[in-house]
């Protein structure tokens, strides 16, 4: 499935998709998002379920770093982001 079908899908997740490429943390993203870590967690599952793809790497430093699919649809997120305000 592609980004495309997440915004037909529920627009809420390409929100949450942004905030976490912006705050590279699942922490930072929910406080951001004002959700719990857990609420989160299964954002990014349903993310992940979507697409079919893991999205991000773990790192040591308890960021994590898109990975190279995810790095290439990043570019529709940022062209999104600039139409729609969060």
């Amino acid at each position: 499935m592609e980004l495309e079908e997440v915004y037909r899908r529920d627009l809420n997740l390409l929100v949450a998709l942004k905030v976490l490429l912006e705050e590279g943390s699942v922490s930072k993203a929910a406080v951001r998002l004002n959700l719990s870590q857990s609420a989160m967690s299964r954002v990014l599952g349903r993310l992940r379920d979507l697409l079919g793809d893991p999205l991000f790497t773990r790192q040591v430093s308890a960021c994590c770093r898109p990975n190279a699919r995810l790095s290439s649809m990043s570019c529709l997120t940022s062209r999104w982001s600039r139409c729609v305000p969060c």
